[in-house]
């Protein structure tokens, strides 16, 4: 019996193999595309702004202050960014600003432009309402010690702090004779209101 030529197998699993290595080659290929399209594909660009918070949840200490500050973060897009903010500023933070509302838009290199809007509040004016005694025309006795003041703050930051002229340090003061009496009411920010009392 003639005996077979092996190279007819050897001939076989080369192919077999090549077989094998084209399809490992078009996987790494394909690999190879997805992570280069991955990696050069653009992030859309993303704008955040970011205000500072004082006590009572305000981005400004005392009404009519001018110590608020936003920060901006920028994602995305194509740097160098440009910043032009409505109060005219063109830097990606701004600080010493008071209360009310800033729009920053900001341009990529691409061109691609975004918008974000935010508002600054304060707190309310520091002030009280004043509740005197009364004993017909006048708020005390002749010569007697039963006139009172009551004090009812409303604005500014808790805790709120008195002083008193004659050294208390409390919202009401009874056992009074007549006088002047003055008061301060302040914040914890040091925001005052200064009253004379006659």
């Amino acid at each position: 019996m003639e005996t077979q030529k092996p190279k007819i197998m050897y001939a076989s699993s080369f192919i077999l193999f090549g077989k094998i290595s084209q399809k490992l080659n078009t996987s790494f290929l394909v690999c190879f595309l997805l992570l280069a399209i991955g990696v050069n594909a653009q992030q859309p660009i993303g704008l955040q702004l970011v205000p500072n918070i004082y006590g009572g949840g305000y981005n400004i200490k005392c009404n009519g202050g001018a110590d608020g500050r936003i920060s901006s973060q920028v994602v995305g897009g194509t740097a160098p960014y440009t910043y032009s903010w409505s109060n005219g500023a063109n830097t990606p933070n701004i600080a010493n600003v008071p209360a009310g509302n800033y729009l920053l838009t900001v341009t990529d290199a691409a061109n691609t432009i975004i918008s974000s809007y935010i508002t600054l509040n304060q707190p309310a004016p520091l002030s009280t309402t004043i509740t005197l005694s009364h004993y017909g025309e006048f708020n005390t006795s002749q010569g007697e010690n039963n006139g009172f003041i009551k004090l009812r703050p409303k604005g500014g930051v808790d805790p709120l702090e008195y002083l008193w002229s004659n050294g208390e340090t409390t919202n009401e003061l009874d056992s009074l004779y007549a006088g002047t009496y003055t008061f301060s009411v302040k914040d914890i920010y040091n925001c005052s209101y200064l009253v004379w009392l006659l």
